[in-house]
């Protein structure tokens, strides 16, 4: 056990410095943004700048996700907790739903890797980057998705067997 416990601490480690990513592109996105007006109120826009956002944005997405699911911040529908009273079904639905994104996640990484793996080539029209590097966000996200699904599936499976064998 106290192996799963320096995993799960380093996953926590790891996610939160993800957390202060996306929240750096955060910041960065804004003072893009800031720039851009300024700019064209001085008269000489930049061009780049649009182009820059909507791809720190993107990256700040995926990068972000895999945060919110280890936080259970995403949205969920909760119909579940409406209509079924007891808990132990409640918590058999809950594995369930976590085992089905995870299946859901790993299913959609080979479309990731084949999008970017196609986009290679081709060139922003500003920027003139890759738009391989700029997809390449997705299969990372959803790798990293992955591995926080997995980590929040393990811990209610194991959550799961404990109260099972208390009797809960």
């Amino acid at each position: 056990m106290k192996i799963y416990q320096k995993i799960d601490q380093a996953l926590d480690i790891f996610f939160q410095g993800c957390y202060y990513l996306a929240g750096f592109l955060l910041f960065v996105l804004l003072f893009l943004c800031f720039a851009t007006v300024l700019s064209r109120m001085l008269g000489t826009p930049l061009t780049w700048t649009d182009e820059a956002q909507r791809f720190i944005m993107i990256w700040m997405t995926f990068i972000a996700c895999p945060v919110l699911i280890v936080r259970k911040e995403h949205l969920v529908v909760d119909l579940i907790q409406s209509f079924v009273k007891k808990d132990k079904v409640k918590r058999v639905f809950y594995l369930s739903g976590d085992i089905f994104v995870l299946l859901f996640l790993l299913y959609f990484l080979g479309p990731c890797l084949k999008m970017v793996s196609m986009n290679m080539i081709a060139k922003s029209s500003a920027m003139r980057i890759s738009m391989g590097l700029v997809y390449v966000c997705m299969p990372l996200g959803v790798g990293l998705s992955i591995i926080a699904q997995a980590k929040i599936t393990v811990e209610n499976a194991v959550r799961f067997i404990q109260e099972r064998k208390e009797g809960k």
